[in-house]
């Protein structure tokens, strides 16, 4: 009996102990978040519970830990990961790492084990859907050639200079649609090509390329020298001098010189490395004399777009082969460039006003006008001409509104001057709005009511003599018909006008009919809408019957012009037509009467034997 006290005792403890254990309340956190990451890509779950004292992860087989409450997951798939806690009641949570695949980057190259001049082509063996492509082929010398978003790039290591060889590492990195990335690196080894660089009398940079200049106008001895950087390792040189002249040849140089007559001249220097690689680079010379050059001016330079002014290059008969030419017309238009020897003019077409633009001769400027430059230059200088000022006027491109149209007779519309492209120059003054003159057909049935129409005298064509309209003028009109409206617009090199035209209409008169106007219900009753209005009014119409109900629409709605109904209750209905035009709202309305067949009934008879009177009801 005590015994069994005690195991009772220690049975109610351990439920106590069980039933103690606080809840759970547990939860998951992911870094990322949401819980989506690339193949081969790891995310990190983090359990949340104030009580519990340990968890147990699931599967274990791709987690960092299956007992610590933050684990690294790398899942090769989606994977329902389990967190069970410990400690405390609740059930176990689980969370979805959803992985999305990733694109395979490779490539190949061709050739396999170049000289650093000679191109490599990439070709891109990366697989996966969407894919777009980063290149960086480990040559930062070589500028932003260095990197590439082409799928199959070509690129030149020509930086790799020496007589050994160089390795450069390429990395393609290939993005899928999802946003996931691979990485491909590959180590290319490239044999280094000589240094072709070469010094000399005047060295310079002109335009951006490396030339030797002498500014003369007698033949002229060049001293060359070898300044490669990589003498050690070259093993022939040649110099095409450009003129014609046997090439210079050697397996080692220091100095030598040449001699050039006046002119421009391309030199092609070609170094050959003990490793076979050569480099081939391009020299220029010049010897001649700064540049003389001229603009000519065509005379009448007062002129109305579009127009043609042809301007004679002068002074450039004598210059040295190389100078080059450049030609502005500050309109918006793009320079016209030319060699020596630049034609004997150049002709330009200005199509639009000068108005707003201020050209200058580099001491005066010249308001509302363009200019005609010309710069001369070789690596001995520059020299310019320029021709300014260039007045061009333009004609207005004539255009009204008129607001509002149609409208009703009585009533007032107002005409608005919306012409374009003014742009008329006197004496170096611009006036970028035109006169107008109003014009009003026929000229009986309106009243002016505000603003100025303006005459032209009878000199439609000479805006000088007119006596200029307001931009907007109204008129109130009293007469029913179609009206023209005219406006004339122009300056000194010309004129433009346009007509529109204006509809005045009366009000309209409503009617209808309908069929039948009586019967039996049901029934379908018909409209025809004989309503009478200006061809050019704008009509809507509102159908509507009253009581409201027994009806419904057989065909059309309230907004139609000639709708039908159907009356299936007895009564007298009325149906209106409301008709909204230019001139307002009016209303006409019809009646219908719709009847029903007369319903008879007789008392009930009692029935009888033999003979037996009968008075029905």
């Amino acid at each position: 009996m005590k015994l069994k006290f005690i195991l009772t005792l220690i049975g109610v403890a351990i439920s106590f102990i069980v039933a103690a254990q606080p809840p759970c309340n547990l939860t998951i956190t992911t870094v990322p978040s949401p819980a989506t990451i690339c193949n081969g890509a790891s995310i990190v779950l983090t359990a949340n519970s104030a009580t519990a004292t340990g968890y147990t992860w699931s599967p274990a087989g791709t987690l960092n830990s299956a007992t610590d409450q933050v684990v690294t997951a790398t899942p090769p798939s989606t994977t329902t990961y389990t967190c069970t806690p410990v400690g405390c009641t609740g059930a176990p949570v689980t969370v979805v790492v959803t992985v999305l695949p990733s694109p395979n980057a490779s490539f190949t190259h061709n050739p396999a084990s170049p000289c650093g001049s000679v191109p490599i082509n990439f070709t891109n063996t990366s697989t996966g859907a969407g894919l777009t492509y980063s290149w960086n082929f480990g040559d930062p010398g070589s500028g932003a050639s260095n990197n590439s978003t082409a799928t199959n790039p070509v690129h030149t290591f020509s930086t790799a200079t020496g007589g050994g060889t160089q390795n450069f590492t390429v990395t393609l990195t290939a993005t899928g649609a999802n946003g996931c990335q691979d990485v491909f690196t590959q180590v290319i080894t490239v044999s280094q090509i000589p240094s072709a660089t070469l010094g000399g009398t005047g060295a310079t940079i002109y335009n951006g390329l490396p030339y030797f200049k002498v500014c003369t106008s007698s033949p002229t001895s060049f001293l060359f020298t070898n300044t490669s950087t990589t003498t050690a390792s070259n093993t022939n040189y040649v110099i095409n001098w450009g003129d014609a002249s046997a090439n210079f040849t050697a397996a080692s140089w220091v100095s030598t010189n040449h001699t050039y007559a006046v002119g421009q001249y391309t030199i092609t220097y070609t170094v050959t490395g003990a490793n076979g690689c050569v480099t081939v680079a391009t020299y220029y010379v010049f010897v001649g004399s700064n540049p003389s050059v001229g603009i000519g001016n065509p005379g009448n330079t007062d002129i109305c777009a579009p127009n043609t002014l042809t301007f004679p290059i002068t002074g450039a008969a004598g210059n040295t082969p190389g100078t080059t030419y450049t030609v502005t017309f500050n309109d918006g238009s793009a320079p016209v460039n030319f060699v020596q020897p630049p034609p004997a003019s150049v002709s330009h077409t200005f199509t639009v006003t000068s108005c707003g633009v201020t050209s200058s001769n580099g001491t005066t400027s010249f308001p509302n006008s363009f200019s005609a430059s010309i710069i001369a230059s070789n690596p001995c200088g520059t020299s310019a001409g320029a021709i300014v000022p260039i007045y061009v006027s333009t004609i207005p491109n004539a255009s009204v509104s008129v607001s509002p149209n149609p409208i009703c007779v009585g009533s007032s519309s107002c005409m608005t001057n919306n012409s374009t492209g003014a742009g008329d120059i006197a004496s170096g003054v611009c006036t970028i709005t035109s006169p107008c003159v109003w014009f009003i057909s026929p000229a009986t049935g309106w009243t002016l009511t505000s603003g100025s129409m303006g005459n032209t005298f009878g000199q439609n064509g000479d805006p000088s003599v007119w006596l200029a309209g307001t931009d907007v003028i109204c008129a109130n009109f009293t007469i029913v018909g179609t009206y023209t409206i005219k406006i004339i617009t122009g300056g000194h090199c010309g004129v433009d006008s346009t007509t529109t035209t204006l509809c005045v209409v009366p009000p309209p008169v409503p009617n209808f009919t309908i069929n039948p106007n009586a019967g039996c219900a049901p029934i379908t009753v018909a409209t025809t809408n004989t309503t009478t209005a200006a061809v050019c009014d704008i009509l809507s119409y509102w159908w509507d019957v009253t009581p409201s109900t027994g009806w419904t629409f057989a065909s059309g709605t309230n907004t139609s012009t000639a709708p039908s109904f159907n009356f299936t209750v007895a009564g007298t209905y009325t149906i209106s037509m409301s008709v909204t035009a230019v001139c307002g709202t009016y209303t006409i309305t019809h009646t219908v009467v719709i009847q029903s067949p007369p319903v008879v009934s007789v008392n009930p008879l009692t029935g009888a034997c033999g003979s037996v009177t009968v008075n029905p009801t």
